[in-house]
């Protein structure tokens, strides 16, 4: 599952509402498609088994506060 966002309080609130109902973490990483900045909100693994871009995303957990 991978999801894009133009402006990052959308991808915010869609990555902790997704981490909630699913119930695991989610990532949200800034991109840039064909010269334009964005924002991909991604699944995560478990904290154990995570490695490269991974570690370098902001983590939403399912016990983060829901977003405005």
């Amino acid at each position: 599952m991978s999801k894009r966002f133009t402006d990052y309080d959308d991808a915010r609130r869609y990555a902790g509402k997704t981490a909630r109902e699913i119930g695991i973490d989610v990532g949200i990483r800034r991109t840039e498609e064909f010269g334009r900045d964005g924002y991909t909100v991604n699944l995560l693994p478990k904290p154990a088994h995570r490695a490269g871009s991974e570690l370098r995303c902001e983590v939403v957990t399912p016990m983060d506060p829901l977003w405005s």
